[in-house]
């Protein structure tokens, strides 16, 4: 499971960074129509980056490991509890 969330994360990044590209390349283009553009196209870059690595930390931390614990009943026998995360 932990591949296919590394693997759908990736193609969503890769889209999402190829649009950012593209944004780039048209704000060199057109940077002389404004001077709002290459600061909004920094601070995008910077946002970006930013929620790429969060996500990429959330992934690698809630990875659905099964985390279990051992009890002890009433009558002295000891029992498994698991706890999961979907």
């Amino acid at each position: 499971m932990f591949l296919l969330y590394i693997g759908a994360y990736s193609l969503i990044l890769l889209v999402i960074w190829w649009f950012f590209i593209v944004a780039r390349l048209h704000s060199y283009k057109f940077k002389n129509f404004s001077t709002h553009i290459p600061k909004a196209t920094n601070a995008l870059f910077f946002i970006l980056l930013f929620l790429s690595l969060l996500g990429l930390f959330f992934i690698f931390v809630i990875d659905g490991r099964v985390n279990s614990v051992n009890v002890f009943q009433s009558n002295d026998e000891e029992a498994t509890i698991e706890e999961t995360y979907y």
